[in-house]
């Protein structure tokens, strides 16, 4: 297994004002609207048949055991084990994964927004594409999904998750911004779908809220 040290990835990159964004080709496996409402809810994809080189990515893990995160070829599940979520570094199988290869990337110095979906939309033009926004957020709110069909209805899915908070702590957050892309991996009312990890990579979910404070932020989007 390769280690991964995610405050490398502020290091890698060239702080420039982005313009247009990198036409990479974003890939995804699964629906939500297929998971909510028919239940589809088995593995899509085994992450280990996928090229990791550059390989960035998150979704849910399979029968929604948990969340997953691809960060530079790097599997990270979380997962609920005795009410504690728990972070491994493995190999993992996904009920919905969407995901992406990029080579390089571009750094835009941004603080004090409110929304990252408005935050993009202003700065970048349309399209999908991922990006990470590295810095110390006032505060993230984010669950780990710990569904069980044969006790929970999955309209209920998320009745037995795990749910955290980081405040004023180091993280990274991989995002997949569309306006394309609702019901199959972003939600409905959502042109973004983000998980959080600290920056050690002990921590890891999908992000429920995000307050940024007034701190400053590395936002990074494909090199084009």
């Amino acid at each position: 297994m390769r280690n991964f040290i995610i405050p490398f990835l502020i290091l890698a990159v060239a702080a420039c004002q982005v313009k247009k964004t990198q036409e990479v080709e974003v890939k995804v496996t699964g629906a939500l609207m297929e998971i909510m409402h028919q239940g589809k809810i088995g593995a899509t994809i085994d992450t280990d048949t996928l090229s990791h080189e550059n390989l960035f990515g998150l979704g849910a893990a399979e029968a929604l055991s948990g969340e997953i995160l691809i960060l530079n070829g790097v599997v990270y599940h979380a997962f609920v084990s005795d009410s504690i979520a728990m972070v491994n570094r493995m190999e993992a199988k996904a009920s919905l994964l969407v995901y992406a290869h990029v080579q390089k990337w571009d750094t835009l110095k941004v603080s004090e927004f409110e929304d990252v979906s408005e935050l993009i939309k202003e700065k970048l033009p349309d399209g999908s594409f991922p990006f990470l926004l590295i810095g110390s957020p006032a505060s993230v709110k984010y669950h780990v999904i710990n569904y069980d069909s044969k006790t929970t209805d999955i309209s209920n899915h998320k009745e037995g998750a795990f749910r955290g908070e980081f405040n004023n702590e180091a993280v990274t957050i991989l995002g997949f911004y569309s306006t394309e892309a609702k019901g199959i991996y972003t939600h409905h009312d959502s042109d973004v779908h983000m998980h959080v990890i600290t920056a050690e990579g002990s921590m890891m979910g999908h992000v429920d809220e995000l307050e940024t404070g007034d701190g400053e932020f590395n936002l990074l989007i494909p090199r084009q």
